[in-house]
């Protein structure tokens, strides 16, 4: 098994579609940050400049345009991956080779992981960029740790929205047989949803999709079992959905 994960991971990392996955984040989150840190730069003469690289990174990835468009960074790099195979007939082969389970399991976790990490990648570049705008020169070590840790938790929740979402892509992928419905459905479904909480539901955080990511008005602990729970549920399906696919290999 590890051996296939392998396989399967090098496959979504080392491609095109993941650096452009990458490299889109780093520049939706940018301009969708571009005011805050505007704001912070002219700011950054009466305030602790040490801090504000930190707020910074946090504001470019909590603005309303970023969690927009989060669906549709994460399911680039590999959510059609198993139409794909489909497609291309290359299961009819590999198959025999890697083991039905075994290549379930890697497809499942490699989609999943490919959303989260173009995500990460991108988010920690992005901490790059901004520290180097507001260097945080003369800075004694774990200053600022405990704002670092707090900035490593939102990352983690858009981390768990990459995760959820690319699987949505997948799911939405190998239901209709067309590799385009995973690119354009986890938009669809996020949009609709959010939409319909906003105008119906409007004080039930819980089922807010953006309060999983951004949490506001939910806990922390909340947020994130609510994240962990729809990563979950979306793994087992998209599992159950290829394995009926398979039938027809």
């Amino acid at each position: 098994m590890p051996r296939v994960l392998l396989n399967e991971l090098i496959r979504a990392v080392c491609n095109w579609r993941f650096a452009v996955a990458v490299g889109a984040t780093v520049i939706v989150a940018l301009i969708s940050g571009s005011d805050n840190i505007t704001i912070l730069k002219q700011s950054s003469m009466v305030e602790n400049i040490g801090e504000l690289s930190i707020r910074a990174a946090a504001a470019c990835m909590q603005m309303d345009a970023f969690l927009l468009t989060l669906p549709i960074l994460c399911v680039i790099p590999y959510a059609d991956s198993f139409v794909e195979d489909l497609q291309t007939h290359f299961l009819r082969e590999y198959l025999p080779l890697a083991g039905k389970n075994r290549y379930l399991f890697s497809k499942v976790t490699v989609t999943a992981l490919s959303g989260g990490l173009a995500l990460c990648v991108g988010q920690l570049i992005v901490l790059l960029i901004c520290t180097g705008i507001f260097p945080p020169l003369g800075i004694e070590p774990g200053e600022y740790a405990f704002t670092y840790y707090h900035y490593f938790l939102a990352l983690l929740m858009v981390v768990f929205g990459g995760l959820a979402w690319s699987l949505v892509g997948g799911i939405s992928g190998a239901a209709l047989r067309n590799r385009y419905m995973a690119y354009a459905m986890p938009f669809i479904i996020f949009y609709v949803l959010s939409s319909f909480q906003i105008r119906y539901f409007r004080t039930a955080y819980v089922f807010s999709l953006q309060e999983w990511i951004r949490p506001a008005h939910l806990a922390l602990p909340t947020a994130l079992i609510c994240g962990a729970a729809a990563v979950a549920g979306v793994y087992f399906i998209y599992y159950f959905i290829m394995r009926r696919r398979l039938y027809e290999v």
